[in-house]
């Protein structure tokens, strides 16, 4: 396909979250537009020339432009005067992640089509769920964590998703149990009956995965960035300290390290379904894709 540089506007899914939940995606949507009217990397648009381009977009007239240059001054860019035009200086990524408090950039970029900017509620959608650019499905992820990651409401995870039709697909995850179902058994809450290996199971339900059909960009900058938003000194711990909020493992090597190490009331999920000792079922008839729930209880491992 064609450069997407040329086509497609280069988003960054943790500084996407900050500008969402600041309220700060109006000039995050004109910062990102900026940068595409700008293809040489110079760091300087004539405002002109970004008005050309939001000419026909929702939201963008010349006086809400105003107004967003004066609310975005001295975070996404600096606005000044050169032979009677104006233009605007762009800030560059670290400035901007500084500005909304980031300390890292982790998820790599991610190209979206122009014409997702073309109103707020598709810019939105598209940047919300741009986190899940890849090419397998996320690991479960609630949207209640969605919400503390971007300040958006549950409701309106799903009025966005919606919005992205099938370029977003939603997949339905869940935990197998050791118990089996028989007409009149009673259904625990938070728990659903369905078909697995042929018989009827009590499943535990977990959150959803997504995965957005979007074209992941290099990473180019985000390293140097990263050490300057962090320090190179400020990067600590090993294996067992970055998995210690970890609930999902779709590798079954690290999840048998942690299983090894045998903390006291540890809990966390493996990729495919324990049935009567078998590991190797990995939906239920409903399309549910399945996990092992293992615990540490009294110092004994328990699956399932």
């Amino acid at each position: 396909m064609a450069n997407p540089r040329l086509t497609h506007l280069k988003t960054y899914p943790d500084l996407s979250a900050a500008a969402l939940a600041q309220g700060r995606d109006r000039e995050y949507r004109l910062w990102l537009l900026a940068r595409f009217a700008d293809p040489e990397g110079s760091g300087r648009v004539p405002i002109s020339r970004l008005q050309d381009l939001t000419s026909d977009m929702r939201g963008t007239s010349d006086a809400v432009v105003c107004r967003l240059l004066q609310a975005g001054e001295g975070t996404f860019w600096t606005v000044y005067r050169h032979g009677g035009r104006r233009y605007l200086k762009l800030r560059g990524l670290a400035n901007v992640c500084e500005a909304l408090g980031l300390d890292k950039l982790g998820a790599n970029p991610v190209y979206i089509e122009l014409r997702y900017a073309r109103s707020l509620k598709a810019f939105r959608s598209a940047i919300l769920y741009s986190r899940f650019a890849d090419d397998e499905p996320s690991n479960p992820i609630s949207r209640k964590t969605i919400e503390d990651i971007s300040g958006v409401k549950p409701r309106t995870q799903r009025a966005y998703a919606r919005a992205l039709g099938d370029r977003l697909d939603v997949k339905q995850n869940a935990a197998t149990t050791s118990r089996e179902w028989r007409r009149g058994d009673d259904v625990p809450e938070g728990h659903f009956v369905d078909i697995v290996d042929g018989g009827a199971r009590v499943l535990m339900r977990l959150p959803n995965s997504y995965q957005a059909a979007f074209l992941t960009a290099p990473r180019g900058m985000i390293r140097h960035v990263n050490r300057r938003l962090r320090g190179q000194a400020s990067r600590t711990g090993g294996e067992a300290e970055r998995n210690v909020s970890r609930y999902f493992y779709r590798d079954s090597r690290s999840a048998v390290r942690r299983m090894q190490r045998l903390e006291e009331g540890d809990r966390f999920y493996n990729l495919g379904g324990d049935i009567d000792g078998k590991k190797t079922v990995t939906q239920s008839r409903c399309g549910a894709h399945l996990w092992t729930q293992t615990r540490i209880v009294n110092g004994a491992v328990y699956c399932g």
